[in-house]
């Protein structure tokens, strides 16, 4: 679940603008008996967990033993199960944290190849990192604005500290690229070009 979303006790709303990625998530609720379901927006989905009355459904039950239920994106974290299921956890919960909210430079772009997330849980990025670094793969954090007033639909509203994990270097980069399992078309290609960059690249 990306961190722009929202967990109630009562429901689950996800979004992506990437169909490849909804059509990935989709199959997997499905095999699970639940699925995507459209909201108003070709982008907003609600999460139909397949539930029948008092019996829990398997996603349902999934979300309880993460812990993330009434977490909002400052508050979200990596979820201790994933730390614990082993690498095929680890590279699902990277895949598609990456599919839902990550970026990936182009090879040949003025800026530098770069796998970069943003987010204003600075644990949920520390979390991440350490994934990545028990799959061998190094990366950095940074704080890249400070928290602030600002004004928004006629409101002022507080706006909070954003942080960024960034994966970089051609060998970080080359290791990711033969591990990660992209749904995420555009981010795909760009991520396949990785594993064989240049030595100009440091």
């Amino acid at each position: 679940v990306s961190q722009s979303r929202y967990i109630r006790s009562g429901s689950c709303s996800w979004s992506s603008g990437n169909k490849a990625v909804a059509e990935r998530v989709d199959s997997i609720l499905r095999a699970h008996g639940g699925q995507l379901k459209k909201k108003g927006s070709d982008y907003e989905y609600e999460i139909v967990t397949g539930s029948l009355g008092c019996k829990g459904s398997w996603f349902r039950k999934l979300i309880n033993e993460s812990g993330l239920v009434g977490l909002h994106a400052a508050t979200k974290r990596v979820p201790e199960i994933v730390v614990k299921s082993g690498k095929d956890a680890w590279l699902g919960f990277l895949s598609g944290y990456i599919d839902t909210d990550g970026h990936i430079n182009g090879v040949g772009m003025k800026a530098q190849p770069v796998i970069h997330i943003h987010s204003v849980s600075r644990e949920l990025l520390k979390g991440t990192q350490h994934l990545f670094a028990l799959l061998g793969i190094n990366t950095a954090i940074y704080a890249i604005s400070l928290g602030r007033k600002k004004i928004v639909a006629g409101q002022e509203c507080d706006t909070q500290d954003m942080h960024a994990m960034y994966v970089s270097g051609r060998k970080n980069l080359a290791a990711a690229a033969s591990i990660l399992r992209l749904a995420h078309s555009e981010n795909g290609k760009k991520l396949a070009m990785y594993a064989d960059l240049p030595e100009s690249v440091s």
